[in-house]
């Protein structure tokens, strides 16, 4: 194995392919060996999750034969088989070159053995699905990854271990399934579909013939009435009276604000002449406060009489005698 893996970073670090669309440059030839070397030591340790991220990102610089297949290598010791046969293949796809170094000959061999060793351990699975009509369009998916194809009988391959397959259709249940396949088996999944239930349709049925005494129409339960609504008349009252106090109340502060000037403009009984002008407003202004308050005090007045008329219309006492299928009795509201 290290002489395999000196081999694959001597031409890794030294090959550059005539046709090559782009040729990796010196810096990416010394990452690519270095990808290697930590992907060899890591396969060694077998930590092979680390080695194949480490091949990976090397074959992504190179794109040569030697990369290609310790990719596929890492994959079949982390059971990814179809993963492995894939990198195998585009191996095999390389256009070969008469002058490549013998490592990738080597690499070429070592992946059509492997590739065909894959092609009889790789797990088969035939999902029979059961319960839908052929016309009926659903959904599969395995591990989460959609599976194409409209068939009711499925055969797919897949890698060893353990799987989740989930069939969704429109109109019928989801049906999902877990199972296991190992290396070189071949197993059958049945899938039963099953149609949605519709809701229950409720069945109404006949009331029995009431009892002679009770020969009055029947009836609902009388609702508990509802409190009337205040009048229009009471909120525009109510409305106009805030608007009268609040006038009133501002229109009284001005006066007193003109009163106290005018005393500090008198000095016992003699006044400046210019304190005749202040008393004279506030005079005025008092009249005005005193009109405003007593149009607050009327429109709250008109507005209580429309809230209590409410109030008594809708507290007015009604007892009704009921009769229907639940029973009879008398209800009312005080």
């Amino acid at each position: 194995m290290k002489r395999w893996s000196l081999l694959t970073v001597v031409a890794v670090a030294l090959w550059v392919s005539p046709s090559a669309a782009q040729t990796p440059s010196p810096a990416d030839r010394e990452t690519a060996r270095t990808l290697m070397d930590q992907g060899d030591r890591a396969y060694a340790e077998k930590r092979f999750a680390d080695a194949l991220r480490a091949y990976r990102d090397a074959d992504a610089i190179m794109h040569v034969p030697t990369t290609g297949a310790e990719l596929a290598k890492a994959h079949e010791a982390l059971g990814q088989l179809l993963e492995a046969k894939e990198a195998c293949r585009l191996v095999l796809a390389y256009p070969s070159e008469a002058t490549e170094p013998a490592p990738f000959k080597a690499a070429r061999e070592g992946c059509a053995t492997l590739a065909q060793s894959l092609g009889d351990r790789i797990p088969s699975v035939t999902f029979r699905i059961t319960g839908l009509q052929p016309s009926d369009a659903f959904q599969m998916t395995i591990d989460g990854v959609p599976v194409r194809g409209t068939s009711l009988e499925v055969l797919r391959r897949v890698n060893p271990g353990p799987h989740r397959v989930v069939i969704v259709a429109p109109g019928y249940d989801d049906t999902a399934a877990t199972f296991a396949v190992t290396e070189r088996s071949a197993q059958r999944v049945d899938l039963a579909m099953r149609a949605l239930t519709s809701a229950a349709t409720p069945v109404t049925r006949p009331l029995a013939a009431e009892p002679a005494r009770a020969e009055a129409t029947p009836s609902a339960r009388p609702a508990p009435e509802e409190h009337a609504a205040v009048p229009l008349y009471a909120k525009v009252a109510f409305g106009v009276g805030a608007v009268g106090v609040g006038v009133g109340a501002v229109v009284g502060a001005m006066a007193l604000s003109r009163v106290s000037r005018a005393r500090e403009l008198c000095v016992g009984n003699e006044c400046d002449p210019a304190a005749s002008n202040d008393i004279e407003a506030s005079k005025s202004l008092s009249h005005v406060s005193t009109a405003a308050f007593a149009v607050g005090l009327v429109g709250a007045s008109i507005g209580l009489v429309g809230l209590l008329t409410r109030s008594t219309a809708a507290s007015s006492p009604r007892v009704e005698a009921y009769v229907n299928a639940t029973g009879a009795g008398v209800a009312g509201s005080f």
